[in-house]
């Protein structure tokens, strides 16, 4: 089984796909730029996993994590960049925070900051807003695929 982290991506992709704005374009750890014919586009990433160790009952170790994931909102247009952007955070937080539980792998527990940037470089221009959410969620030491 995957560990946690993927999961939480993979839910994060499943409840994400379909949003009116940018449809199935959805990829998770993408590393090559985007095509030219691509629209709007989310990415989705995990690039923090704080760990919080503590000892329970029985020795039994869990660990307690707080995951950021990012979720990356593309538009490439040639006008009304901020308005689009705006539309599609605005989805992608509706859509998460209806289901916060993210089918039992952990808890959305915060929208923690969204950040955007413009680049007019390249054959079409390009907003990104990063939406940066907080997931807490925790495991066994011994076995970081499964959400206890």
């Amino acid at each position: 089984m995957a560990h946690i982290r993927q999961q939480i991506r993979a839910e994060f992709v499943a409840l994400l796909t379909g949003l009116p704005l940018t449809a199935s374009r959805i990829e998770s750890s993408r590393v090559y730029p985007i095509r030219k014919e691509s629209g709007h586009y989310l990415i989705i990433t995990t690039p923090t996993d704080d760990v919080d160790s503590s000892r329970g009952v029985l020795s039994e170790f869990k660990e307690f994590r707080r995951l950021r994931v990012e979720v990356q909102c593309v538009v490439k247009a040639v006008a009304n960049y901020e308005d689009i952007l705006d539309d599609i955070c605005a989805q992608v937080s509706a859509r998460l925070f209806a289901n916060d539980r993210l089918s039992g792998l952990g808890d959305l527990d915060e929208l923690l900051s969204t950040s955007t940037n413009f680049d007019g470089e390249g054959d079409q221009p390009m907003g990104v807003a990063t939406m940066s959410f907080i997931v807490l969620y925790r495991v066994d030491e011994l076995d970081p695929t499964v959400s206890i």
